[in-house]
């Protein structure tokens, strides 16, 4: 066989470049936290298609222990932080306990080491979110994440069916006549 005489380069090839490409490395082992609010997850995602309020960012926060979810709206990124702050001065009233932020980065573009956190539609993310908590969760032993925040079972009276016939009431100032129907029927959606 004879020796090839080719050209020596210190340039990688772009076959290379795009098959040698690795992720950032994420921490795959994570511990269940003991207590609720011991540890929430934070995931600030956005901009989406703006909501009805001109929403384009959503916070949602997830706490390790029940896995009960909050949503927060945002029409820019910016007011994060003072949503973050509103939130942490709400759980500390509720809880009367001061609590202690220890921020813990993840890498970039890896739903692996934040994966409580989900992406949603504003619209359909809140009702997506507030039936979440009031469903059985398997992390839970099948007891729903309101139950295991709240030590009490949540009340699902007030749920309607997609597509059920709902009765709205009209205040008087809406009504056409003082002998006009004072509620009108409504398919929920």
């Amino acid at each position: 066989m004879r020796k090839l005489k080719l050209p020596m380069t210190n340039e990688v090839c772009r076959g290379c470049e795009l098959g040698k490409h690795k992720r950032s490395p994420f921490n795959g082992t994570m511990t269940r936290s003991k207590t609720p609010l011991d540890c929430l997850h934070f995931d600030l995602n956005g901009p989406h298609i703006p909501a009805v309020g001109d929403e384009k960012y959503t916070l949602v926060v997830i706490d390790d222990y029940s896995r009960f979810t909050w949503i927060f709206f945002l029409k820019v990124k910016s007011e994060s932080t003072a949503k973050l702050i509103e939130f942490i001065n709400f759980i500390e009233n509720q809880t009367n306990e001061q609590k202690e932020i220890l921020h813990e980065l993840t890498a970039a573009d890896s739903p692996q080491s934040n994966s409580h956190s989900k992406t949603t539609l504003a619209e359909l993310g809140a009702t997506s979110v507030y039936l979440r908590n009031r469903l059985p969760h398997k992390a839970n032993n099948n007891t729903s994440p309101y139950e295991q925040f709240y030590s009490k079972g949540p009340s699902l009276a007030h749920l309607l069916v997609i597509w059920a016939s709902a009765f709205v009431h009209l205040v008087k100032r809406k009504q056409v006549s003082k002998l006009a129907p004072r509620t009108v029927v409504r398919r929920s959606s």
